[in-house]
């Protein structure tokens, strides 16, 4: 066929999507891999094709057919105010890639893609369409077998008591059962272009096969029009071809880069994209005839960042495999796109989109001209988001269509929660093999294709990305950030910098400007271990509405969801996930030898029940008072206490601890409880705890002055908190631990506690949550 392959009418968008009949396809075999039984399966009557083009980084912003106000993006935060990262050209070109005076977000968000449009109106567009990771190796496996990343083989198991770390350590490997090989046995040819970046892994291997290791003997600086150099180039592409062929079970692999240009260890005047020698491979690939239905699997490798003008002079000569003798002759040239974004006062950094538009604009004109587009379902979906990834924000939420003449109605919108694990199930139940889709995580999405009534398939999806998992439902988000103590550890370090640089993954950022992908400046509350938000009125996450009574109940039934949707693909909640407190927030002291202790005891060394250091208290022990008092050492205005108990017995109602505006008391023979003071009223109770004689218990007192706030806990759980204008002040005039409770003078109401109090400690801050859990840990 003619190298011209862009249609004019399409770069104007004038050319509609008839509904012709499809006409029969072939391959002729020659490059076709051997399956299992090293045969081909035999093709179902009528299944349709399949092209699956994935988009590397595709945002909200970037294309025409959302309003981006009305969806999770960079510029919709920016408009809102909901964005403000440092204004300096180093800190957007060390964490996003982007030249001096660009930026993620558009002042201008103008953009040129009719083709989308047209896809838009002729097919479907997705509103909730998620990827399960959001980062391109993880979100390439879950697309290519149908399970969460957590499933591969190849990852380490969780360490330390956390989740697995899902980063670009997930590779397809030769043994798995993959959507490509399934395909290939139910009679199809399977076939890849674009962009791999799913490693290229060979267990039991001597060295690593990584993308970057493709081309070896190869030195960036090596002269690539050198045939020496073109050998070795040629060599590292053909072993990667047969891996993809032989290993993976693609048919045919084509115009493909083994991973993202910068990565490949090719000379750098080759590091380059171009788009249109991909697409004239996939253009060639659908001219030609197809005897057996076929999967394409296109693979987009750009924006791969917000648009920039980085792109915008690529040259047209080089690609992975050596550069061109001649450069592909699209009808719509990029000189012609960039004038016609110029007359449309399109921002020239808008250029990679309009790009992208022009090939898809080429496939969709080829499989109309080749009588297939009837018969086949073509997919286009981002692999996430640039804004959010590396994380569970909805950064995994992202651009979806779907187009497939008469099966899926025209001009319409889906708003069911759907997956990029739902493709690989949904592709082989087309291909008339629903037996090999039993166990993937994916669920069939067909009837919410073809717009079907009740079509939902789930009610909340699972999340997940590095050490954080999340669940999301219609209405809401729930984050949940597991790393093991090792990474709070760098965590809690790293909190002391200015501008903090080590993010959930325990990784120290690549550059001193902040944390990798610079999402803790795009998320207010990215540092909390657990994040709740409503996706009704707040899908760009920045109101954490963890700890707000109204919404405790839906925290609750999220996290419920989360550990159940965890628990689902054997991946499991740590048994006291969170984040631990600093050792540098623990106020320590040495007991004395007499009553009173001017600091606080620090028997963390002890373990319970031992003869250590667990400091007894009893009754009938003398006449002195064995109360600890704390002057100004706690006198601010945020604390915790933490502490163990034993008791023997309890008897009366006094303190255990004191500040003038709570008591932690023993009331009785058997409970816990806590009062607090409002004003000038008399005391209130916050909550009390039934305690067993003999065990030992976990307590501890939270408050917060400024925030009025006073939170009582008991083995790591919230028993009761309490949120007023008109709390007394909260540790004005210092602390009292024991006190007439702990005292041995019967004349004072003493005698009210007999046991150990193990690990007493102060903190001089509130503590979260997750820390309080921390503590609970049985020593």
């Amino acid at each position: 066929m003619s190298s011209r392959w862009f249609v004019k009418g399409m770069l104007l968008g004038a050319v509609a999507f008839p509904m012709i009949g499809s006409a029969a396809a072939s391959v002729d075999g020659t490059s076709r891999s051997p399956n299992v039984d090293g045969t081909k399966g035999a093709r179902p009557a009528r299944t349709p094709n399949v092209v699956m083009i994935y988009v590397d980084d595709m945002d909200f912003d970037e294309l025409k057919p959302y309003d981006y106000r009305k969806h999770p993006c960079y510029t919709a935060a920016w408009e809102t105010g909901a964005y403000q990262p440092p204004q300096d050209d180093r800190y957007f070109e060390a964490l996003h890639w982007h030249p001096p005076g660009e930026r993620p977000y558009f002042e201008n968000p103008r953009q040129y893609t009719p083709n989308l449009e047209r896809l838009a109106r002729a097919g479907m567009r997705f509103d909730r369409f998620y990827v399960t990771s959001t980062i391109c190796t993880p979100s390439r496996y879950s697309l290519l077998t149908g399970n969460y990343a957590s499933r591969c083989p190849a990852l380490e198991p969780a360490k330390e008591g956390a989740v697995k770390n899902i980063r670009w350590n997930t590779p397809l490997a030769p043994n798995e059962d993959s959507l490509v090989k399934k395909l290939n046995r139910s009679g199809y040819t399977t076939a890849l272009f674009g962009k791999w970046h799913n490693h290229f892994y060979e267990p039991g291997a001597a060295k690593p096969y990584t993308w970057e290791t493709v081309y070896e003997g190869v030195e960036r600086d090596d002269d690539a029009r050198d045939p020496k150099v073109q050998s070795l180039i040629d060599e590292g592409y053909a072993r990667a071809i047969a891996h993809l062929k032989g290993n993976i079970g693609f048919d045919v692999v084509d115009r493909f880069y083994a991973g993202n240009i910068y990565q490949l260890g090719l000379p750098k005047d080759l590091m380059k994209n171009n788009l249109e020698w991909i697409t004239e491979g996939v253009v060639e690939f659908l001219d030609q005839k197809h005897e057996q239905p076929f999967f394409l699997y296109w693979a987009i490798n750009l924006p791969h960042r917000q648009n920039s003008v980085l792109e915008n002079n690529s040259d047209p000569l080089a690609t992975p495999a050596g550069f061109l003798e001649k450069a592909p002759e699209p009808t719509v040239s990029r000189a012609q796109l960039k004038a016609i974004m110029k007359e449309r006062d399109v921002d020239p950094q808008q250029f990679t989109s309009a790009w992208i538009d022009a090939q898809l604009g080429a496939v969709l004109d080829q499989l109309k001209q080749s009588g297939l587009d009837e018969n086949t379902l073509l997919l286009v979906v981002s692999d996430h988001q640039s804004r959010g990834k590396f994380t569970c924000y909805e950064g995994a939420r992202v651009p979806a269509f779907a187009y497939w003449p008469g099966r899926i109605p025209a001009g319409s919108i889906n708003t069911d929660l759907l997956a990029n694990i739902d493709i690989a199930p949904t592709v082989l139940a087309l291909a008339g093999a629903e037996l090999e889709a039993e166990g993937m995580d994916g669920e069939n999405i067909l009837a919410s294709l073809e717009g079907k009534p009740n079509s939902a398939v789930r009610d909340s999806l699972l999340l997940e990305t590095g050490y954080t998992r999340a669940v999301v439902s219609k209405d809401w988000k729930y984050i949940h950030n597991l790393p093991p103590q090792h990474v709070l550890t760098a965590l809690e370090k790293d909190s002391k910098n200015t501008p903090r640089t080590t993010g959930w993954d325990g990784a120290p950022g690549s550059t001193k400007w902040g944390v990798r992908y610079g999402v803790d400046a795009e998320f207010a509350a990215y540092f909390d271990t657990r994040q709740l938000y409503s996706m009704e009125s707040d899908w760009l996450e920045q109101t954490n509405l963890v700890g707000n009574a109204a919404f405790e109940k839906t925290e609750k039934q999220l996290a419920a969801e989360l550990q159940r949707l965890m628990a689902g693909i054997g991946d499991a909640m740590p048994a006291h996930p969170g984040r631990a407190p600093s050792p540098a927030d623990r106020l320590k002291g040495k007991p004395t030898n007499a009553g009173t202790y001017l600091e606080a005891p620090d028997v963390s060394n002890d373990v319970p029940g031992g003869t250590g250091k667990s400091m007894r208290f009893g009754m009938n022990k003398g006449k002195k008072k064995s109360g600890v008092q704390y002057g100004d050492i706690l006198d601010s205005g945020a604390g915790t206490c933490s502490l163990w108990l034993k008791p023997n017995t309890m008897a009366g109602q006094d303190y255990l601890l004191k500040t003038s505006g709570f008591k932690l008391m023993c009331e009785g023979p058997s409970y816990l409880k806590v009062i607090y003071k409002k004003g000038g009223n008399p005391w209130n109770e916050l909550g009390k705890t039934p305690v067993a004689a003999g065990q030992w218990i976990h307590a501890a007192v939270t408050w917060n002055e400024a925030k009025r706030t006073v939170s009582y806990y008991v083995n790591g759980s919230l028993v009761a908190s309490k949120n007023d204008a008109d709390l007394a002040g909260l540790s004005n005039g210092g602390i009292n631990v024991g006190s007439f409770s702990l005292a041995d003078n019967t004349d004072k109401m003493g005698n009210q506690y007999d046991g150990l109090i193990y690990d007493l400690n102060f903190y001089d801050r509130e503590l979260l949550a997750e820390e309080v859990s921390r503590l609970a840990l049985n020593p």
